[in-house]
């Protein structure tokens, strides 16, 4: 889970803090009691952090690339411009993955009237009282929530729902919780949800990811022919064509294939370039074979390109 969340998982320990820290507060002790219990608490986790910011920004800099301290701290130097579009992006993205069949449902950017983001601003409402019930009972997972929430309305990016689905289970919880005063037996509630996601995601399976998955699988042969093609010369790949394959001859060259764009300059070190063979080659770059659908060019050495130049 960490993996998915990354620098975030530190807010999952902030709510644990907060967690012990209620529960230490309504028992008989002294306030120092308290204090050096979140001392205690907090200080190894923030050190921690700490060290590995500071590791990530050196290295960044080494290498002259920006990390994403970077890109957070834009986002907190620019919040007058543009949290109400976080804010925005995150309820959207609360709905999009607690309303059976809305995961694919969402406004453009500002659109705050658009009927997507109407529907997930009245959901809204059932899951903050949901929350607000398992907050009371000091669940950590609740009292982590409005933290991690908060870190993506200032990010930068709209990256959809993707940063909150290890918070699906506590958002799930929380809509059941919230629905629950509108019916009678909060097992049907419960039932409803199970039944409205189960079946969207199972009919999205039969109907896209399946044959999707069917289709790529029918391209292995091809890219393992190209990987073992480019296994020649052992040089950066760029290739114009559908994006699962790339990540799939990524997968057998065990190297990163750059996209390619014909309108666009590719770096010196550029060997090979795949693409459709209805497209136009590059200037010193000759056929070098065709596999399948695909034509993979290679550069000529200097020496040859110098020749065919008039």
């Amino acid at each position: 889970m960490l993996v998915l969340i990354r620098y975030t998982g530190i807010l999952l320990f902030a709510g644990y803090v907060w967690a012990t820290c209620i529960d230490f507060s309504q028992r008989s002790a002294a306030r120092w009691q308290r204090i050096a219990l979140a001392v205690l608490l907090v200080t190894p986790a923030v050190l921690c952090t700490w060290n590995q910011l500071s590791r990530q920004r050196a290295l960044a800099a080494q290498r002259q690339l920006v990390n994403y301290q970077d890109y957070f701290s834009q986002g907190i130097s620019e919040l007058d411009r543009h949290y109400l579009e976080g804010l925005r992006l995150q309820i959207s993205s609360i709905g999009r993955i607690t309303i059976p069949g809305m995961f694919k449902a969402y406004a453009r950017n500002g659109h705050w009237l658009n009927i997507n983001t109407c529907v997930y601003s009245l959901w809204l409402v059932l899951i903050v009282r949901g929350w607000w019930h398992l907050a009371r009972h000091k669940d950590v997972l609740a009292l982590a929530l409005p933290l991690f929430v908060a870190a993506y309305v200032i990010w930068p990016f709209d990256q959809g729902p993707r940063f909150l689905v290890p918070m699906a289970p506590v958002l799930i919880a929380c809509t059941w919780l919230g629905a629950c005063p509108l019916f009678r037996n909060r097992h049907t509630v419960l039932a409803m949800l199970l039944v409205g996601h189960v079946t969207v995601s199972t009919a999205y399976w039969i109907t896209t990811d399946r044959p999707r998955a069917q289709r790529n699988h029918q391209q292995w042969m091809a890219v393992e022919k190209l990987a073992s093609t480019l296994q020649d010369n052992r040089q950066p790949v760029a290739m114009r064509g559908p994006i699962e394959m790339q990540w799939m001859l990524q997968l057998a060259y065990d190297q990163r294939i750059r996209p390619y764009h014909a309108d666009r300059p590719i770096g010196g070190d550029l060997q090979w370039i795949i693409q459709p063979p209805n497209h136009r080659g590059r200037d010193g770059f000759v056929p070098y074979r065709r596999i399948g659908d695909l034509v993979v060019w290679t550069r000529l050495p200097p020496a040859q390109v110098s020749g065919l130049s008039p």
